[in-house]
């Protein structure tokens, strides 16, 4: 028992021992984790501080594409100024690679160390890389299932839009007989949502106008389609037989221009080129939309839509590449026989409302079968889309931040060196070096997991034996004993006693004593 006892002292303040261990433990992975969490945050302020600069930078490279102006803004110096503005002290603008359409900007923060200084580190240097491009805008919002030929009235010899006399188009109108030289005669068959088109695509001809479609409709980089009939296809479009005018295409369109929000600022109940337009500062013939119809594209008015541009007229189901999207704005509706006389009064009047009555301008006139849908090239900016390779024919731009090595999310490009994202290699590594990563379980609590058994398994048993046994003795049977015996004893004993040996008694004593040489048979006594 003694030796059992004196083994159980001697164990005494392993607790402690497991306690500050593991208190150290803990200790350490907290301030790894605080100094941690102060360098990655500081690395998300670091790719904010990146990424505005290379958008403006961007922008500038978009605008000198939307203009048609090679020389046009300075990205270099517009990068410099969104850095400064957005600059709270700890940056360093480290290079500025500007490639129109790309632009590619490193930024360094210096960082603070709360606790890696305790063992004897300082805060890494925190890097971060932005690369933005502008492009052709991709998968732009609700297309309509129109489209137009890059050759014909729309478009010079060289495929570019034809901007002059107010840049007037005719879409989906005229008959082969009729307009032999105006290839945007159909309509497309586009999906409502998922894909961009398919040759037996879903969803009405009357509503896809009238509200646009849905689908995913990016633009081709491969030339090809695949497959190369009947879809579905994201860059690839396929004609739709049936595009009839009276019925379908010119009330669709008046429905929608129907919709007017608070674009109509001079309430002539149409909404004006210059009422849903907004020009770009400085960029002559650029324009971004007008947030004025909350139940529009983007809030922008429903006169505004986005067309295909194909490469020829789709026959049968095969698929044709989508060459670019090219941003509307609906003049009206009219007579496709009158198309050559309203592009001359364009020519002499800079209101649209000179050439077209009302009810054009309001697409409730009806022509006999012979309507086409007018309307006016928008070289427009929009926000929101990624952006992919840029065709002559290209009218809508955007730009978009992707990845600076594969240039992924900027209709490809890239490549370039890159700057470390955050250092932790120099500083967080030997911090963490006290604790071994994964060991600091197995290495702390392994000294005190092994006495726990020797003093959980060996004293119990020595500890019950000699605490039960003694206690049960000694306790039940002293009080069991002098209670019952002594009162049973005094009180029967001395009542049988007195009353049987005095009866047996005198009879035997006194016949040995007075005859002491014997008695006679009779019973007296002999003479000694």
């Amino acid at each position: 028992m003694r030796r059992i006892l004196s083994k159980l002292r001697q164990q005494q303040g392993q607790a402690i021992i497991m306690f500050v261990g593991l208190f150290t433990v803990i200790t350490v992975i907290g301030v790894i984790t605080i100094d941690f969490g102060l360098w990655f945050s500081e690395r998300r302020g670091a790719q904010t501080d990146a990424d505005l600069p290379a958008l403006a930078g961007a922008r500038e490279c978009m605008l000198r594409l939307a203009s048609g102006d090679p020389d046009y803004g300075d990205p270099q110096a517009k990068v410099q100024e969104w850095f400064n503005l957005n600059n709270e002290g700890n940056a360093t603008l480290e290079n500025v690679d500007v490639e129109c359409p790309c632009v590619t900007v490193d930024v360094r923060h210096s960082s603070r160390s709360l606790f890696a200084s305790i063992f004897d580190k300082v805060a890494p240097n925190i890097g971060a890389r932005a690369k933005a491009c502008a492009g052709a805008a991709n998968n732009p919002t609700s297309p309509v299932p129109f489209y137009l030929v890059n050759h014909g009235p729309c478009f010079h010899a060289d495929g570019s839009p034809n901007l002059d006399d107010g840049g007037l188009c005719m879409i989906a109108g005229g008959s082969q007989s009729e307009s032999p030289d105006n290839p945007n005669r159909g309509c497309l068959d586009l999906q409502t949502e998922g894909e961009c088109s398919y040759s037996n695509a879903s969803g009405d001809l009357l509503y896809n106008i009238n509200w646009g479609t849905d689908g995913m409709c990016l633009i081709n980089d491969t030339g090809y389609c695949d497959p190369d009939n009947r879809g579905p296809w994201y860059d690839c479009v396929a004609g739709q037989g049936g595009c009839p005018k009276s019925s379908k295409v010119v009330p669709a369109i008046g429905d929608r221009v129907s919709r007017i929000g608070t674009c109509d600022a001079n309430h002539n109940g149409v909404e004006d080129f210059s009422e849903v337009t907004e020009p770009v500062p400085d960029t002559p013939g650029v324009y971004t939309a007008k947030a004025c119809n909350t139940s529009g594209p983007d809030g922008a008015s429903w006169r505004l839509m986005t067309v295909i541009v194909i490469g020829e007229e789709p026959a049968s189901n095969n698929g044709y590449p989508i060459l670019a999207s090219a941003a509307f704005y609906i003049t009206g509706c009219a007579d496709e026989r009158n198309y050559d006389s309203i592009l001359a009064c364009m020519a002499d009047h800079d209101n649209v409302a000179d050439c077209l009555t009302p009810e054009e301008r309001k697409c409730t006139a009806s022509s006999g079968g012979h309507e086409a849908v007018l309307g006016q090239w928008v070289p427009l900016i929009v926000a929101g889309s990624g952006t992919g390779p840029i065709d002559d024919s290209t009218t809508m731009f955007g730009i978009a931040l992707c990845d600076w090595e594969s240039g992924e999310g900027c209709g490809g490009g890239g490549g370039g060196t890159p700057v470390p994202t955050v250092a932790p290699t120099d500083t967080p590594v030997p911090t963490a070096t006290p604790c071994h990563g994964s060991h600091c379980p197995t290495d702390t609590p392994a000294p005190t997991n092994t006495p726990k058994p020797t003093a959980t398994n060996t004293p119990r048993p020595p500890t019950a034996t000699p605490t039960r046994t003694p206690t049960a003795t000694p306790t039940r049977t002293p009080t069991a004993t002098p209670t019952r015996t002594p009162t049973a004893t005094p009180t029967r004993t001395p009542t049988a006693t007195p009353t049987r040996p005095p009866t047996a008694t005198p009879t035997r004593p006194p016949t040995a004593t007075p005859c002491p040489c014997g008695t006679k048979p009779n019973g007296e006594c002999k003479k000694c």
